[in-house]
């Protein structure tokens, strides 16, 4: 199933250091799309290097769709 969410929202899956699967949900880009329950590895955010699911926080947040 996907979800999709803003992409301003500070979740993993609109992160940039965030390696799951997602996309951009319209032609703009002001949504992520990504699979529920979805997980990726973490590169350089605040949680470097562990794997996190789509919906995983963290304090060093960045946006992956500007």
């Amino acid at each position: 199933m996907k979800n999709s969410i803003p992409k301003n929202w500070k979740y993993c899956a609109t992160c940039r250091n965030w390696c799951g699967e997602r996309r951009p949900a319209d032609p703009w880009a002001n949504n992520v799309e990504y699979e529920a329950n979805s997980t990726g590895k973490c590169q350089g955010g605040g949680w470097n290097q562990a794997d996190r699911q789509a919906m995983g926080t963290c304090n060093k947040w960045e946006p992956q769709y500007r």
